[in-house]
């Protein structure tokens, strides 16, 4: 299948990498297919989160299970949305990044999570920042040191 993008063009793919969020993403309730592209400057674990359903829609996202505490973790293996999964490995967890000028910042408070086995997945919204994260935002060169 081709996807269609305004950022990086046609882009072909295969149905195994259409990723479904039930809900969509916040603000975007509506789009709902997704598909990730490598970062085209090849750093390692960065990728676009492309919309299947709007060729303008896409985000700056880091694989991001590495940063979050086991807290979290537990709390996303717990939710009704993933309760057939019994090790986190079965997940990936992207963090939105927000890119102005040379300055990235992440947020850690509302990762997408996808299942591994089925593509499928949320954006989790942790209800309360954990004193590991009281701020929404980081800044990802300060969070790639940790």
């Amino acid at each position: 299948m081709i996807v269609r993008s305004t950022r990086f063009g046609d882009i072909p793919i295969n149905q195994d990498q259409v990723y479904h969020l039930e809900s969509g993403i916040i603000g975007f309730p509506d789009k709902r297919e997704y598909t990730l592209v490598e970062d085209n400057r090849k750093r390692e674990n960065f990728y676009w989160l492309q919309s299947l359903d709007d060729p303008s829609l896409a985000f700056y996202v880091l694989e991001g299970t590495r940063f979050l505490e086991q807290s979290y973790k537990d709390t996303i293996l717990n939710s009704p949305h993933f309760n057939e999964i019994v090790d986190i490995s079965d997940l990936q967890v992207f963090l939105i990044l927000n890119v102005v000028n040379d300055d990235i910042t992440v947020n850690l408070i509302a990762p997408v999570v996808f299942n591994c086995k089925n593509n499928r997945g949320c954006q989790f919204i942790f209800s309360l920042v954990k004193k590991e994260f009281p701020h929404l935002r980081y800044n990802v060169s300060d969070l790639l040191k940790r």
